[in-house]
C-alpha cells in the first residue's frame, strides 16, 4: 500500500460521519464514560486529542472530561466525546508493531530534539504518516463512524496551529 493510497483510505466524508447521528453532549458524554470504565490511566485510547489518533491515556479520563467541559467550544463537546474510545485490539499484531515501531522511531526523535526543529518536525512526520498508515484499518473497523479525516475529527479547524507536541505515543513522554 502506498502512502498515497493509505492517506486516501483514511479520508472520511461527511455521509460516512453521518452513520449515526451525535446525540446531545449529556449522552454522548453518558457513553463515553461507560466505555470507559475501569480503563486505567496508561490504556491505550482513540482521540483522546482532537488530532492525536491513538496515545495512552496519562490521567483518568474523568480528567480531560472536564478539560473539553470548561475549556473547549461546546460545539465540539458531543463529537469529541463521540470520538474518545479505549482501544480495544491492544493486542492486535498490526496494532503492536505500530506501537514498536513507534517506540523504535523515539531514538531518531530524541537525536532529532538534540539537533534542530525541523529534523524534529520530519522525525515525528514520517512516525505519525507510518502509525497512521498501520492502524488507521483497525481504527475504521473499531470506529466505523469517526470523523477522523487522517489528520483530525474538526477539519474545519485545520487553519488553526497545531500544537508541536502532536503524538504522545511513545511511553514516558508527555
Amino acid at each position: 500500500m502506498t502512502n498515497a493510497t493509505a492517506e486516501s483510505d483514511l479520508k472520511i466524508t461527511g455521509a460516512q460521519v453521518g452513520e449515526a447521528a451525535l446525540m446531545e453532549t449529556e449522552t454522548e458524554l453518558a457513553a463515553c464514560r461507560a466505555a470507559f470504565e475501569g480503563v486505567p490511566a496508561g490504556a491505550w485510547c482513540w482521540l483522546i486529542h482532537h488530532n492525536i489518533l491513538a496515545e495512552r491515556l496519562l490521567e483518568p479520563i474523568e480528567a480531560r472530561i472536564a478539560c473539553i467541559l470548561a475549556d473547549k467550544p461546546e460545539w465540539q463537546h458531543p463529537r469529541r466525546f463521540r470520538e474518545m474510545r479505549p482501544v480495544k485490539a491492544v493486542d492486535d499484531p498490526v496494532f503492536v508493531a505500530a506501537v514498536a515501531a513507534w517506540n523504535r522511531a523515539g531514538a531518531d526523535w530524541d537525536r532529532a530534539l538534540d539537533r534542530t526543529w525541523a529534523d524534529w518536525e520530519r522525525a515525528v512526520d514520517r512516525a505519525r504518516a507510518d502509525f497512521a498508515n498501520a492502524v488507521g484499518p483497525l481504527h475504521r473497523r473499531e470506529q466505523p463512524g469517526s470523523a477522523w479525516d487522517g489528520e483530525t475529527i474538526f477539519p474545519e479547524s485545520r487553519k488553526e496551529e497545531v500544537q508541536p507536541w502532536g503524538l504522545e505515543l511513545r511511553e514516558g513522554r508527555r
